[in-house]
């Protein structure tokens, strides 16, 4: 029952080592607003508001019509289980008048009553007057409570509207001021933060070095102030910045890491708005480059004479692969693999070769046709063509308008080729050894 269930909280309160709790006061509120018995800070144990004492004989007669109605006034009225609508409750059932007819039995009583209080009860939609002792029995209410609540009513309000309840809603004496607040954001976000250029329409983060961790931070935090807050609350700080120590999946993009870092440097107003808008203006050239391949891999998929691919050299691959210090410097070849993805299919080829075939009819020149310097970094558009083997077609911009130039990768003293074999180094799909295979 619910009385056991106040018992048995009752009893842990009594029996804890931490009564200022913050369950505990709660629960400790809960009882006592609601009139259930509870036991305070300080253990004593307090009785909860009960309606076996009977109604008394008065001149207005309540007994008569009220004793079949308290029951159910007083479970509604403690059913509130709020001190704001309890003193509502009472503030709308009593009222507050001039005194019209004043007597006094003795002519030296210093008695001089100016108001009269009036006590109602709403049954069944009609307000019944009652008295004092009657109501404050009915309720189970403390008559200095009672007081106070119409005091409030008619001296702080204008239209008699009780106000809310303000305890409970001052500043705390333990909370972390704000200026400590903002030194720990200060301080987190005076680590350089890295953004990912491959992946910012996905993902808005921004990087810490991965030496970093929060234990070194708030090691570095400490020896910033005198008076530092909890690692806790340094650490829930970090969470609301959007910082992240994961590893990126992407690598950064060159030119955005420059320019940030010239950005962060400069210090004429004129030349960091130059700056700014030049980085901005690399972006979108990113972004368009990524909304031209979207839009040439839909083309390669409605007509199947566009072919849209994408190419990288993937990470190059020791062979053998030997942890051992001796071997590790000793070993001389290292495996390379290109690999090409059609995006319309999405089928995969790779060509794979090591390091002593890597000396073919192909070179990577530093110029191209013209003579203007090559860089890779700054090509935006690559087209190769069946008719101009071992050359490179490709542009720095996407502009339409922009022709575009020629590298010529042949090896000087190397025949052109013109067809080009790759024996296939398997019959068919490779069967995954038992040494392999993850088992659940």
């Amino acid at each position: 029952t619910e009385d056991d269930i106040v018992t048995q909280a009752n009893e842990r309160i009594i029996n804890s080592d931490k009564p200022f709790g913050r369950k505990i006061r709660k629960l400790r509120t809960t009882n006592r607003q609601k009139g259930l018995p509870y036991v305070t800070a300080k253990g004593k144990s307090i009785a909860g508001r009960s309606n076996e004492k009977p109604l008394q004989k008065c001149r207005m007669d309540c007994k008569s019509w009220l004793e079949t109605h308290k029951n159910a006034i007083f479970n509604e009225y403690w059913s509130l289980g709020c001190h704001t609508r309890r003193l509502d409750f009472i503030a709308a059932a009593v009222t507050k008048t001039k005194t019209v007819v004043t007597r006094k039995r003795v002519d030296t009583s210093l008695k001089e009553r100016n108001v009269t209080y009036h006590y109602y009860f709403t049954i069944d939609g009609n307000r019944k007057k009652c008295c004092k002792k009657c109501f404050l029995i009915t309720l189970d209410e403390n008559e200095k409570f009672v007081r106070t609540v119409v005091e409030n009513k008619y001296t702080n309000s204008v239209t008699g509207i009780t106000k809310k309840d303000q305890r409970g809603l001052g500043p705390s004496p333990n909370k972390i001021s704000e200026a400590a607040i903002m030194d720990v954001h200060k301080h987190i976000l005076s680590f350089p933060a890295y953004e990912s250029h491959y992946t910012r329409k996905t993902n808005n983060k921004k990087y810490l070095p991965s030496h970093l961790n929060l234990k070194k931070m708030y090691e570095l935090y400490r020896l910033t102030t005198s008076e530092p807050v909890g690692r806790t609350i340094y650490e829930r700080e970090f969470k609301t910045t959007n910082l992240s120590f994961k590893v990126r999946k992407a690598d950064t993009c060159h030119k955005c890491d420059a320019f940030k870092m010239r950005i962060e440097m400069e210090h004429n107003d004129e030349t960091k708005l130059n700056l700014i808008n030049e980085c901005d203006k690399h972006v979108k050239n990113a972004d368009d480059a990524y909304s031209f391949k979207r839009l040439d891999k839909e083309k390669s998929k409605l007509d199947s004479t566009n072919i849209c691919s994408a190419f990288d050299l993937q990470q190059c691959l020791p062979t053998p692969f030997l942890e051992t210090s001796v071997a590790f410097y000793k070993r001389l070849y290292w495996t390379y693999n290109l690999t090409t993805h059609d995006l319309a299919s999405g089928q995969a080829s790779c060509y794979l070769w090591h390091d002593k075939i890597v000396k073919g009819p192909l070179v990577m020149r530093k110029t191209n046709e013209d003579g203007n310097k090559f860089i890779w970094h700054d090509v935006s558009w690559v087209r190769y063509s069946s008719s101009m083997l071992g050359k490179l077609l490709y542009k720095n911009s996407l502009s339409e308008e922009e022709e575009f130039k020629i590298l010529n990768m042949i090896r000087r003293g190397s025949k052109v080729m013109t067809n080009i074999t790759l024996d296939p180094a398997y019959d068919g799909p490779l069967a995954i050894s038992k040494e392999k295979k993850r088992f659940d």
